[in-house]
């Protein structure tokens, strides 16, 4: 079977892995369309030879240790990519750092105060799950999670007790501790009071039986999150008592949220028989609702509302400025914290590009994947029969023989195949001209000389393109499908914006000490700051850089595309001066940045319609599509715009999206944990 992929995404690549994994016999034959020079949609990135190497990247990329998915394509990737011992980066495990501390910025009074939030390391791997854990076990490890800031604040070790203990009891000899004071001793017991009644819903016989458990469960989680709220001798005088009260309301009230919606609640039997499925279609009750409204709803004080704890969950996927959908939201809070494996998130040990898009680039072109560089799609048509008859796409250039992308960039222990920033043109018919004229081979416009091609080799297309440049790309589609309709004017887009800085210095001499964590929750507009100082030894900057900071956020859409770079620029500098001295004092002097600190800098605005980033507002995903049911026959979708079972912009979302595109062409099940199976 021949398959058209257009788009070189993440969604469009692990479509085209599933597809073309050994066991298959080679039965499909793979092209993917790519429009300029180089692959990766919104996580590529690039290494530039005219300044020591540096990344220079669309923003800030974590993957979250509950990636299950998208861990599983890259293992099994660069277990493929057999790249020898001692090589760089010759292992998944070296290519993603573990990190556990991510540090919550809060306002205070007109000030920040940073929160830090340390993550326990678990014995486990990414990448290794078939499925998520039962929603009720899930429940249990909200539970656990407000036991154990308890015991924490008392000095007590954290209650790890094994997996599905949703039905574990603290015990008396936890319960009669002498560390900890009669008030905390009785807010542990309604906990693990809590814990057995958890239990016993989930031994219910019916769903009638449940119900009334869920009710007395609500019932004695709302008395303690009263009590807790009303304890004696503390106050906002104590910021660490107001921030664990924060904390557990905010949990508590989750809980109590999920509790009296009957979350936990089968369409039927047990349950001990509800599946992962299941809950996610009972949170999709109230994805039409803010997540903020619904936790009001529920009984959350107005200053938890408005905390870090909230507002950093929307900025984690940009967001800010934008109502979160609840259910969504609520699926992610579980999601992230309480099914990660290993630790919280990685880093990656180099760029997105190298780390992530060049060795799926490398494995699936020596699988046989045909890859279509300088190819911008132009349209979708249908035929009589409602199927995708053929595509345009414009040809931006030609080159000589097949387009190799990569290059080699040294590195410690050899080099790493990396994407430049612009194209080789050496390779490239009429190149040198090509190259005087400063072309952009990434917008969505015509470059001089191209020549539109209509393509009709195929029996099924997986659009891999971002939703934001679909519009013009598929007026047929829309026209012939209120569905697809539907799904391009309810789903929100956001431009975004990143910005890395390089230093003379270590961020100790910066002013900041201890690990090097993300801080996420801080002043807008570009409210997420990560240190990425151990980049420096993949560039070569040699000792003339000390420390590396990545900080990105949303651009609102205020003033037309071209002028946004200018503008970034400029804002960035302002938002350094307003917001820098907080978290990098040692930058800054009675007169301001010390300019001369500042090695280099990369900014970014990312305002092309395939660079913008999908949004979670309240009633979308009902309009979300999924990858095997666009509505018509032979097409399939892939991406982060996908309903999966975790419908947040993310590597993980697209990586959902793409492998079920890829299961449904084959006509197999292989399983996608956390999906809406």
């Amino acid at each position: 079977m021949r398959v058209a992929i257009l788009g070189g995404g993440i969604g469009a690549l692990t479509a085209a892995f599933e597809l073309t994994r050994p066991e298959r016999g080679g039965a499909h034959q793979v092209t993917v369309y790519q429009q300029g020079w180089r692959l990766g949609g919104k996580g590529a990135s690039a290494r530039n030879p005219a300044c020591n190497f540096r990344i220079e990247e669309h923003g800030l990329h974590l993957w979250m240790g509950c990636y299950e998915n998208a861990f599983r394509i890259i293992r099994d990737c660069y277990a493929e990519l057999g790249r020898p011992a001692g090589a760089p980066l010759s292992t998944w495990e070296q290519a993603f750092l573990p990190q556990d501390q991510v540090v919550l910025m809060e306002r205070h009074g007109a000030g920040w105060v940073e929160w830090p939030q340390h993550f326990p390391v678990l014995d486990s791997r990414p990448g290794e799950a078939n499925a998520i854990e039962h929603p009720a076990d899930l429940v249990g490890g909200v539970l656990r999670w407000a036991v154990n800031l308890l015991l924490e604040r008392h000095g007590v070790d954290r209650w790890a007790p094994p997996a599905g203990a949703c039905r574990s009891r603290l015990g008396p000899l936890l319960l009669g501790s002498r560390r900890l004071d009669d008030w905390t001793g009785w807010a542990l017991g309604q906990l693990d009071r809590a814990l057995l009644l958890l239990a016993r819903i989930l031994g219910a016989p019916d769903t009638a039986a449940a119900r009334t458990f869920h009710r007395t469960l609500a019932t004695l989680l709302g008395a303690l999150r009263g009590a807790l709220r009303l304890a004696p001798g503390r106050g906002l005088n104590d910021p660490d008592w107001d921030r664990l009260v924060t904390t557990l309301d905010f949990l508590l009230t989750n809980v109590i949220g999920v509790l009296t919606e009957g979350f936990l609640v089968p369409p039927h039997g047990r349950v001990a028989q509800l599946r992962y499925s299941d809950w996610l279609h009972n949170l999709e009750r109230i994805d039409h609702l803010d997540y903020r409204t619904w936790l009001s709803q529920h009984g959350a004080r107005p200053r938890t509302v408005q905390s870090c704890v909230v507002r950093g969950l929307g900025d984690a996927v940009f967001n800010s400025g934008h109502p979160g959908a609840a259910g969504t939201a609520l699926n992610g809070l579980f999601r992230l914290n309480l099914t990660y494996r290993g630790s919280l998130f990685y880093k990656m040990a180099a760029g997105m590009g190298e780390t992530v898009i060049a060795p799926l680039y490398q494995v699936l072109r020596a699988r046989g994947v045909q890859f279509r560089f300088f190819h911008r799609v132009l349209g979708l048509h249908l035929g009589r029969d409602g199927r995708i008859k053929d595509f345009d796409v414009a040809v931006q250039a030609k080159s000589r023989d097949e387009y190799r992308p990569l290059f080699d960039v040294p590195v410690p222990g050899g080099t790493l195949p990396c994407w430049p920033p612009q194209p080789d043109f050496s390779q490239l018919e009429g190149g040198a001209a090509l190259d005087a004229q400063a072309l952009d081979f990434e917008a969505p416009r015509a470059v001089p000389g191209e020549v539109v091609e209509t393509h009709r080799d195929f029996e099924v297309v997986v659009l891999g393109i971002p939703v934001g440049a679909l519009g013009p790309l598929t007026s047929e589609l829309s026209a012939s499908s209120v569905r697809w309709r539907r799904m391009l004017s309810e789903l929100r887009t956001t431009r975004t914006q990143g910005l890395q800085l390089w230093f003379d210095r270590n961020f100790a001499a910066l002013g900041r000490t201890g690990s090097p964590a993300v801080l996420t929750g801080y002043a807008e507009a570009l409210d997420t700051f990560a240190d990425m100082s151990h980049l420096l030894g993949t560039e070569a900057w040699g000792p003339g850089a000390g420390a590396i900071a990545y900080l990105c956020g949303s651009l609102d859409d205020q003033g037309p595309d071209e002028e946004q770079a200018e503008r970034v620029e400029r804002s960035s500098r302002d938002w350094l001066g307003a917001h820098g001295p907080r978290i990098l004092p040692g930058l800054f002097g009675p007169q301001g940045l010390h300019q001369q600190q500042v090695v280099s800098t990369y900014s970014r605005a990312n305002v092309h319609p395939s660079d913008r980033y999908v949004l979670s507002v309240p009633g979308s995903a009902a309009h979300r599509l999924r990858a095997d049911d666009s509505g018509f026959p032979n097409l399939y979708l892939a991406g982060d715009w996908v309903r999966t079972g975790l419908n947040v912009g993310s590597v993980e979302a697209a990586t959902m999206a793409g492998r079920r595109a890829a299961r449904s062409i084959l006509g197999l099940h292989f399983p996608i944990a956390g999906d809406l199976d």
